[in-house]
């Protein structure tokens, strides 16, 4: 062109610039040549009818939408006649459009359109997570002004498909589900957490919409609840409790997103339903060795079992040994310690709370699952609250600190009618004749109530292994959780607070002992021996009661726990003074308290006193 000619005889130092030199004529006539063979190509160009120039413009606008979603160049290639043969083709994948080159108005021809050009732009992309995310943003976006909505919203409708597709196939192949520690697994569950380190993070809307494809496949339910046990045996597997929030952040973040997904919580329904089956032929301790909560819920500072010194050597209990001046911690210190480890705690309870809380929100046959498996751990664990016979362990029960996982959680679920609460008004929904009724999930029968005799029942009920099911309860869900809570701080928190006591009496006496061998003329030597057994009792009996008053006297729990018994005692009172009726006499009153009171199991005003007297010497300043 003319500026290619002046820039050559400028480059090239012949002239300066303004002035002409011996070759400007041959250099005019170039030009008048190199412009008259321009008109003419330009004249020889076909003209586009008006129907050819729109759909050109709806391909030009295609091909940008394409580039926008796929973040990769895109072109189209023309055959003879121009609409005969059109290509669109992304990184050597082209796909051809109809035969008259007319954009795809079908969801059907549109997601063909862009599978086909995904799967060729993505086939070498080393971590197909990103490209999935990445690409699933960009679907997702605002539309531009000057794109058609309807073609826009099948490409991206069929965008959201195929990566919501192949990130189900990352996460599960054929031979299982991979769970090492660099494989999509791992990189899925950071990625919905917001823990990968390189900063791409999934959308909730994503997420949803993996879930939900993974509800409607066996695969995909495989999927999902390898996801959610391989998380929670991971957060169970941080040695130090203290550093569980820090060590498994990643994992707990990516749980509490995943719980509330309704697709995850029909998933964890029929996982429940199916060990409920189960339990029918095994022991209570199936659950915390087997159910998909059961990580979770042994998460737990409590020594069960008998306190041995190499206690003072594991690394669990490292969190209070290596404390400074130890057994002489300052209160600054410890406190400090307690903190870290409870948040860890609270988090895991939080976990399953959220799980379960989701899953009563479905359809009332998972609810019904949910509450049977409830009230299947409480009742199979029947023998905690019996008779303990001293330097026996019971067999085929669930642990103390499982227990008092359990309690904390359904203290959680019971709090919506705690007597301080604003929705308070409910407590006249409980019902005082579940007790006895066939609908009953729990077994009350000859229980000492308190009328002064026993609770009457269904006597085939105790023999009938599926009596935790009751499928169509005729109970609303706040009795049902308010004797739960009821019956669960009786088989866990009540053994609980006995086992606590009765180790600190044993490892008090033992420390008396010591110290009386240390004394002149009593048969003992005041020598090293001596001195360090008193120092070995000593450390047993700090490290004992620091790890159990993390999870018996922590602040939030005795505050549930409080509070659920002033809410059973205004529940009471109300029960008493609801017989008061306007026209009854005394003793026809009297009777209607004592019917009422038939079906109230003893052991809840016992409990109740047992509580209070055990916080008062515990902890007094608490």
């Amino acid at each position: 062109g003319e500026g290619g000619g002046e820039s050559e005889s400028c480059v090239g130092g012949h002239c300066d610039r303004g002035e002409r030199s011996d070759a400007a004529p041959l250099l005019d006539s170039t030009r008048k040549r190199a412009v008259g063979s321009t008109r003419e190509k330009t004249s020889a160009a076909p003209v586009l009818s008006k129907k050819e120039k729109l759909l050109s413009n709806k391909r030009e606008t295609l091909v940008k939408m394409l580039q926008f979603v796929l973040n990769s160049p895109v072109r189209t290639i023309e055959g003879p006649g121009h609409v005969l043969s059109v290509l669109v083709e992304a990184s050597g994948a082209s796909f051809a459009l109809q035969p008259d080159g007319q954009v795809p108005t079908d969801a059907g021809r549109m997601t063909s359109l862009f599978v086909h050009l995904f799967n060729g732009h993505y086939a070498r992309e080393i971590d197909m997570l990103i490209a999935c995310v990445g690409c699933f943003e960009r679907a997702t976006r605002y539309c531009s002004e000057d794109w058609d909505t309807q073609t826009y919203g099948l490409l991206s409708q069929a965008a959201q498909d195929i990566t919501v597709e192949t990130t189900l196939q990352q996460i599960y192949t054929g031979d299982g589900v991979r769970s090492d520690p660099y494989s999509s697994v791992v990189q899925f569950l950071e990625r919905v957490s917001g823990w990968s380190s390189d900063g791409v993070q999934m959308s909730r809307e994503m997420l949803s919409q993996v879930m939900e494809a993974a509800g409607k496949t066996a695969q995909g339910k495989t999927a999902v609840t390898h996801l959610v046990n391989f998380s929670c045996q991971k957060i169970k597997s941080i040695k130090k409790p203290d550093e569980l929030v820090a060590e498994a952040g990643q994992f707990i973040d990516a749980l509490s997103l995943l719980f509330p997904q309704p697709a995850v919580a029909a998933i964890l329904s029929e996982t429940l339903s199916n060990e409920l089956e189960s339990s029918l032929s095994n022991n209570a301790s199936y659950f915390e060795r087997g159910s998909i909560f059961s990580p979770l819920l042994s998460v737990t500072t409590v020594i069960d079992g008998t306190v041995s010194p190499m206690l003072l050597k594991d690394p669990k209990y490292g969190c209070f040994t290596e404390l400074r001046n130890f057994p002489d911690v300052s209160g600054s210190e410890l406190d400090s310690c307690c903190v870290h480890l409870q948040d860890g705690l609270h988090r895991c309870h939080d976990l399953v709370y959220s799980a379960i809380l989701r899953i009563l929100k479905l359809k009332s046959p998972r609810t019904s699952v949910v509450l049977g498996w409830l009230a299947a751990i409480m009742s199979l664990n029947e023998l905690r609250a019996g008779p303990k016979f001293r330097g026996q362990k019971t067999q085929g029960i669930c642990s103390d600190g499982f227990m008092l996982n359990i309690c904390a959680v359904l203290l959680q679920l019971s709090k919506p009618f705690h007597s301080f609460s604003p929705s308070a008004r409910k407590l006249g929904l409980i019902a005082c004749d579940y007790t006895s009724s066939p609908s009953c999930r729990l077994l009350f029968r000859n229980e000492p109530c308190l009328a002064s005799g026993y609770i009457t029942g269904d006597e085939e009920k105790v023999t009938d292994p599926k009596r935790f099911l009751a499928p169509e309860s005729e109970f609303k869900f706040t009795t049902e959780c308010f004797y739960f809570t009821m019956h669960a701080l009786h088989v866990g928190l009540m053994p609980a607070m006995d086992t606590y006591s009765q180790a600190m009496r044993d490892l008090q006496k033992h420390s008396q002992l010591m110290t009386v061998m240390m004394m002149p003329g009593h048969g003992g030597s005041s020598g090293s021996d001596s001195g360090s057994g008193e120092k070995l009792v000593k450390d047993l009996t700090a490290l004992y009661h620091f790890s159990w008053s993390c999870s018996l006297l922590d602040p939030l729990f005795v505050q549930n726990c409080c509070e659920f018994y002033i809410t059973q005692a205004v529940w009471l009172l109300r029960l008493m003074e609801s017989c008061k009726e306007e026209g009854l006499s005394q003793s026809a009153i009297e009777e209607l308290q004592r019917k009422n009171m038939s079906t109230i199991p003893e052991f809840c005003v016992k409990d109740m006193a047992v509580w209070f007297n055990f916080v008062v010497q515990a902890r007094p300043t608490l």
